[in-house]
C-alpha cells in the first residue's frame, strides 16, 4: 500500500463512499435515499422532511395504513420507516408488522420515548429528540450514513 494512504483493515466496515462528512452525506449509491414517514399530524414530520430534502434523501408521508401501504408500492418500498411521536402504539405496531412482513429487512427509527417502549422490535432504533429538530436530522443522518 502506497505510504500516506489509511490501511482501512478489516475493522473498517463502511466504504469510504458512504461515509458521512461534517455537513453531508456522500452515499456509496447514486439512488436517493427514499424514508416513508408515519404521523398522525403531517405537520410534525414536515419540517424534517425538507431538511432531508436539501440534502437529497426523499421522505414520503402517511397518516394511516392505506397511504402507508400505497406509498410503500409506489416506490418499490423504501430504505427505513420513520415513525413519527404522535402515532398510537396499536397504529405504530400495526404499520411495523404490515411493512416487516411485506419487508423483513425494513429498518425503523421510532421518534419518542413513549412510543413502543416495552415492544421488542427487531431491527428498530429510538430517537428522542422531535423530529423537527436540528439534533433529530443530525442523528437521522448519523443512521442513513451507516446504512
Amino acid at each position: 500500500m502506497p505510504s500516506g494512504e489509511p490501511d482501512p483493515g478489516p475493522h473498517f466496515l463502511i466504504p469510504p463512499t458512504a461515509v458521512a462528512d461534517a455537513q453531508g452525506m456522500a452515499h456509496a449509491t447514486s439512488a436517493p435515499l427514499d424514508l416513508l414517514a408515519a404521523t398522525s399530524r403531517c405537520a410534525t414530520m414536515e419540517s424534517l422532511q425538507h431538511a432531508l430534502a436539501e440534502k437529497g434523501i426523499r421522505m414520503d408521508l402517511a397518516q394511516d395504513m392505506e397511504s402507508a401501504r400505497q406509498n410503500f408500492f409506489d416506490r418499490g418500498g423504501h430504505d427505513l420507516l420513520v415513525l413519527g411521536p404522535d402515532l398510537t402504539p396499536k397504529t405504530a405496531m400495526q404499520l411495523i408488522e404490515n411493512l416487516q412482513a411485506i419487508d423483513p429487512d425494513l429498518p425503523i427509527v421510532i421518534f419518542g420515548s413513549d412510543l413502543l417502549r416495552h415492544e421488542e422490535i427487531s431491527g428498530c432504533t429510538r430517537l428522542s429528540y422531535h423530529p423537527s429538530s436540528r439534533a433529530a436530522v443530525g442523528a437521522l443522518m448519523k443512521i442513513l450514513a451507516l446504512m
